[in-house]
């Protein structure tokens, strides 16, 4: 499903809340989050294509190789140079 902008609002406030009110906040959010997504009619949302085995398993060599080193710091360049 593609994000929103009824949903984006959701999100995007998350950055400016300050340290003291972020747990209650948060939970706020999760429970916003959470009536939207009930209120959702499924069926009439745009139907995602389905992955195939050969894209999945390249999702999954390229995060074997982000997250094979990292205390390394690689730049994006660096690491898309890397075998």
């Amino acid at each position: 499903m593609r994000a929103k902008d009824r949903i984006e609002h959701i999100f995007s406030e998350l950055y400016s809340v300050p340290d003291c009110l972020q747990k209650s906040y948060y939970k706020l959010k999760v429970q916003e989050l959470i009536l939207f997504l009930s209120m959702i009619d499924v069926t009439m949302e745009k139907q995602r294509e389905q992955y195939t085995s050969p894209h999945v398993e390249i999702v999954r060599q390229i995060h074997k190789r982000l997250v094979s080193a990292l205390q390394e710091r690689l730049t994006i360049e660096e690491r898309s140079k890397s075998t």
